[in-house]
């Protein structure tokens, strides 16, 4: 079947689509266009149903055929019209059709022969009667539906509510057991926490020290006009000032974690209990323990599965041992749904209310781990060419030393590298405008192009400041990551493109399609965000799994990051915000805003090693580096 709107235009193209309110078969592209207009873009629009081998229904046939011209067309022979009407057989037919299936009819007669006014009166009746009588039963029906869903919506959030209440008992307990905990770490963290920042500080000062004269060491040998004599003198010299201070690895400071690593909060669990335990072990001078505390929770089955029966239903109680809590429960109540639904509650809730069910299955219960911290202060920042006021930072990675920046800039095309102190070591002047970076090695890295609607990948050597290789590819690139050997770029409508170290196209995956910012994690999950949405998908590369967040308050989404616990930020440019997420099921929450100095940032970057997060902010124009406390 042809579509209508292409048909009328002289032009040819299957019909795949059926519009209820214009009563038209559409094609792929006209559907595009019918979703465009304002007038039709909440049209009912549904794929045509696979009919006798493909074919519209008898009722979209006959409206389909009278909007192609005025003349009905015959199913058979597609470009004849139906101009005869068999009356024994009580069939329109064409000229074909009667010469060969009728030519023993005797009678046989022109359409305009057979009917009349009053044929066609009782004929358009008897046909209203049965539509009006078709669509009252499936208004009813839809009516029926659409309450069912409402009702059906509502039961599935008062039993999730319900299911919440209940954890609630438990995760209160555990908070307080957790809390009591960390106060107890935090105390030890704070009186080691000063005494380990300054042997860092000195460590990195003999650290940059020797960087220094390493650097002497190498322009005295390049220094072409200075005589071998004399190198060799500054050579010795050196090296007797590196004798003086040279450290073995007796003198090296060690220090020891075992004030913090003795505190544990841990769980244990059998058929009927799960019993939380809090560790004490203080230890002395004499590394002898002076003190083991160790209290102990019980807490009776909780479960998986939760099943809902129509007639009963059995309380679960919640026991704690010593030492024990009030924990404020109101407005009990048993709710009784014909479901199952599985238990993945988060840690912390306000207590509104407690439920009865039965329980199915026993569980490990998730709360008795700390909760990460996530407090930023602002360690330091810097302009990028200050003086430029139309610099446009798009992109940037932090290199694997730790303290150079890769920055894709799109004012002046090019990349550049400063350091965390905001010196500029060099840049790339580029054809095209930089889209986003990754990381190769310690000196190349991997940029994507875009000059005059062409798009490409090229390879950068940062340390010789030159082009080492470019590809061509043929769709719009925001995201490129580098996993095992190959950058993976993510294009608009060819999915993921895995390149290898020589330029060639090795493989491509059509599953993860659109304009894509990316973000490789240390367990080689693919995270990719796109303008306009909420979603943030998960692309296992080695497991070939898939999954998605949603994100509550993700507002236009510029940057992914991870840091070494693999929590999920997220830059928000049009809200000024950094978002962080912790698991699948976990509530997003604001890390950084503009009271923190945040404004428009457009990418971000974890340093693993320094628990340090980057932000190029200030509408593209500084990169803000915030440490965590």
């Amino acid at each position: 079947m042809e579509c209508q709107p292409c048909r009328e235009q002289g032009q040819h193209a299957s019909a795949e689509f059926w519009c209820t309110e214009c009563e038209e078969v559409l094609c792929e592209n006209c559907k595009s266009l019918h979703r465009s207009f304002k007038l039709s873009r909440n049209h009912n629009v549904s794929v045509l149903a696979p009919l006798s081998g493909n074919k519209l229904s008898d009722k979209q046939q006959e409206l389909a055929d009278d909007g192609k011209d005025k003349w009905v067309m015959c199913d058979e022979h597609h470009d004849k019209y139906l101009e005869y009407f068999c009356i024994k057989h009580d069939k329109p037919c064409c000229i074909l059709c009667k010469r060969q299936y009728h030519k023993n009819c005797c009678e046989v007669e022109k359409v305009d022969d057979v009917a009349n006014e009053s044929k066609l009166a009782t004929s358009t009746a008897d046909l209203l009667s049965v539509i009006e009588e078709r669509k009252s039963h499936l208004t009813k029906a839809a009516n029926n539906e659409m309450s069912n869903l409402r009702d059906l919506e509502l039961n599935k959030d008062n039993c999730i509510e319900e299911l919440k209440n209940t954890r609630i008992a438990i995760d209160e307990h555990l908070d307080l057991l957790q809390n009591e905990v960390e106060k107890e770490i935090y105390g030890n963290y704070e009186n080691y926490r000063e005494d380990l920042n300054n042997k860092v500080a000195d460590l990195t000062t003999k650290q940059r020290y020797l960087s220094d004269k390493k650097k002497i060491i190498e322009e005295t040998l390049e220094h072409v006009e200075l005589p071998v004599g004399q190198k060799y003198l500054k050579i010795m010299r050196l090296k007797l000032m590196e004798d003086e201070c040279y450290e073995s690895s007796e003198t090296l400071p060690e220090s020891s974690l075992q004030c913090v690593a003795n505190y544990k909060l841990s769980y244990a669990k059998n058929d009927n209990n799960i019993i939380i335990k809090i560790h004490r072990n203080l230890k002395g001078k004499n590394n002898e323990i002076d003190k083991t505390q160790e209290n102990e929770d019980g807490i009776e089955t909780c479960s998986s599965v939760v099943e809902f029966e129509p007639n009963e239903s059995e309380t679960v109680s919640l026991v704690f041992s010593e030492p024990s809590f009030a924990i404020p429960v109101t407005n009990a109540h048993t709710f009784i749904c014909p479901k199952t639904f599985p238990v993945d509650l988060p840690h912390t809730l306000p207590v509104t209310s407690l439920s009865s069910f039965s329980v199915t299955q026993a569980i490990q219960v998730p709360g008795a781990s700390l909760s990460s911290s996530f407090d930023f202060y602002l360690k330091s920042s810097f302009f990028v060419e200050k003086r430029n006021k139309n610099i446009a930072i798009h992109d940037f990675k932090l290199m694997p030393n730790k303290y150079d920046i890769a920055i894709a800039e799109n004012s002046t095309p090019r990349c550049m590298v400063y350091n965390k102190d905001g010196q500029k070591k060099g840049q790339i002047k580029l054809i095209g405008e930089p889209e986003c970076i990754a990381i190769i090695d310690t000196n190349c890295i991997g940029v994507t192009l875009r000059h005059q609607g062409n798009f490409k990948v090229c390879v950068l050597d940062v340390h010789k400041w030159q082009l080492v290789n470019t590809v061509d590819i043929h769709d719009d690139c925001q995201g490129l990551v580098y996993f095992n050997n190959n950058l993976i770029a993510t294009c608009a409508n060819e999915g993921l493109l895995y390149i290898d170290d020589s330029g060639k196209i090795v493989e491509q995956d059509i599953n993860m399609k659109g304009i894509l910012y990316l973000h490789l994690d240390n367990h080689g999950n693919i995270y990719s965000a796109k303008r306009g949405t909420k979603i943030i998908h998960v692309y296992n590369l080695t497991a070939n799994k898939r999954s998605w967040y949603h994100l509550k308050g993700l507002r236009d989404p510029t940057g992914l990051t991870t840091d070494r616990d693999n929590n999920l930020f997220v830059a928000c440019n049009e809200n000024d915000t950094i978002l962080v997420k912790q698991s699948l099921h976990s509530a997003a929450k604001i890390v950084l805003d503009s009271s923190n100095g945040i404004e428009r940032p457009m990418s971000i970057d974890y340093d693993l090693h320094n628990d340090e997060l980057l932000v190029a902010n200030n509408f593209s124009h500084s990169i803000f580096i915030f440490k965590k406390k």
